[in-house]
């Protein structure tokens, strides 16, 4: 309770750097990170030891799955299945490629060389699936406000965060998404609708106009397209040019 890092951090970090201050161990020791959620496998022992064995790099990270254990609540599992193929995509794929955690770095387990960790310390500003709704909101909320204070930290180079606060703040936008759904669910309706009360059955047949109906479908997407086109020319053409349409056959 006396113990108090430079910045005067939380729980976890007091906890953290008071063991990497008291520890006894080697500078070429390693150093398993791990939750109370992480299960750890045969096969993560396997790849811990061939990683180590490799030795050329000084951090590791575990993939995190969520549905090759016991389920214990279906709804929050399939609700974190999307960060499978983030954790493959984005942070799994930087340190492979990069070497770097330029989107930010968490996993099922973390392995770190003990000099690395000394060098870093948790001296800073600022699992599998959870078993409620209400635990997978706040864990989130608490993931995301340390993230909002690492990315405000001005000691860090804007550069080096700048992948991470484009990740950031595109996910701060969800709300938006929302009303984004909304409107284009009626735009797509509005489609439907005007093809339902364009096209005369009786005129057309009704095999034609089934036909016309689902390729009305095709032609939401083209019409996507010609809306980001018709965009970037307002943005990059001569706005005072008026063009006449030929309206001629």
């Amino acid at each position: 309770s006396s113990f108090f890092t430079r910045i005067f951090g939380g729980h976890p970090t007091r906890t953290l750097q008071y063991r990497l201050d008291t520890n006894d161990l080697a500078d070429t020791d390693w150093i398993v990170h791990s939750d109370e959620e992480t299960v750890m496998t045969e096969q993560s022992v396997r790849e811990i030891v061939n990683f180590v064995a490799d030795g050329r790099h000084d951090f590791g990270q575990g993939l995190i799955t969520y549905a090759d254990q016991q389920v214990v609540n279906a709804w929050t599992t399939l609700m974190d299945t999307r960060r499978i193929a983030m954790d493959l995509g984005v942070y799994r794929f930087q340190m492979k490629y990069f070497n770097c955690a330029s989107f930010g770095w968490k996993g099922s387990f973390m392995m770190c060389r003990v000099k690395a960790e000394m060098d870093i310390s948790f001296d800073n500003g600022l699992d599998g699936s959870v078993l409620g709704c209400l635990d997978y909101i706040e864990q989130r909320t608490r993931w995301f406000q340390g993230v909002w204070l690492v990315i405000h930290v001005t000691k860090i180079p804007y550069l080096i965060k700048l992948p991470m606060v484009m990740s950031f703040y595109s996910y701060m936008t969800k709300p938006l998404h929302v009303l984004l759904a909304i409107l284009v669910s009626v735009n797509n309706y509005m489609f439907i609708f005007g093809a339902y009360k364009g096209f005369d059955v009786t005129k057309l047949g009704v095999k034609r106009y089934v036909m016309y109906m689902f390729v009305t479908l095709l032609a939401i997407p083209m019409s996507f397209c010609a809306d980001i086109i018709i965009v970037i020319n307002v943005l990059t053409t001569n706005k005072y040019k008026f063009y006449i349409v030929d309206k001629h056959l």
